[in-house]
This record gives C-alpha cells, sequence and structure tokens, in this order.
C-alpha cells in the first residue's frame, strides 16, 4: 500500500479528530447542542497533544470564541476546576515536548480515530 504523503495525513487526522471530539455532542461549558466545534487548549502546533482528547473540549461557538478566546485568564481558571488540577497540570507537562509524529506513527493514529 503507497503511503499517504504527510500533509495529507495530517488533514485528514485534523478532520478525524474534530468528529470525534464533537461527538461528544454538547457544549462542555454552557451544554448547548447547536454549532459545536473542537477547541485546542494547546495550541496544534505541538503534535504531542494535538491529536490528544485530553487538549480538546467539545465547544458551541459562543464558548469557543466569546469565552475561551476573549478571556483566556477566565477560561483557563474555568478548565483547573472543570478538568482538575492533576489532569490540568498533565496537560500542561505534554505540552513541553516537542516531539513529532513518524508518518506510520499518523497512519496509525488515523486508523484509531476512524
Amino acid at each position: 500500500m503507497k503511503k499517504r504523503p504527510r500533509k495529507r495525513l495530517i488533514k485528514l487526522l485534523d478532520i478525524a479528530f474534530s468528529k470525534k471530539i464533537r461527538e461528544r455532542g454538547s457544549c462542555e461549558k454552557c451544554h448547548g447542542v447547536q454549532y459545536l466545534q473542537c477547541a485546542h487548549i494547546y495550541s496544534r502546533i505541538k503534535q504531542i497533544t494535538r491529536w490528544n482528547p485530553l487538549n480538546a473540549l467539545c465547544l458551541c461557538y459562543n464558548c469557543h470564541f466569546n469565552f475561551a478566546h476573549k478571556y483566556p485568564v477566565d477560561f483557563a481558571e474555568w478548565l483547573k476546576d472543570y478538568y482538575g488540577l492533576l489532569q490540568y497540570d498533565l496537560l500542561r507537562k505534554m505540552s513541553k515536548n516537542t516531539a513529532k509524529f513518524t508518518t506510520d506513527e499518523l497512519e496509525s493514529l488515523l486508523e484509531e480515530l476512524q
């Protein structure tokens, strides 16, 4: 089987991951069910956390942009309460890792998400 280009794999992973997070079915902040989005806590630049469910929330558009992005300090405080300090600290430590996945690892991850 021919390997997919790395860029294409990343795009497919982003789509599958977003779908998986939105399947949670409601906004994790306000519990609304419309305009759900996959909201990353740490930037998608970090591959080690980019497709990790711990690094993503299912948020409605309003909570994503009008809370998380407009009031990042308040969002961080809410997140600490929502996740708990242990999980919050684990994610913070994970985000410091700059490792990148190999193409084979990306293929494997995509299979898991689909």
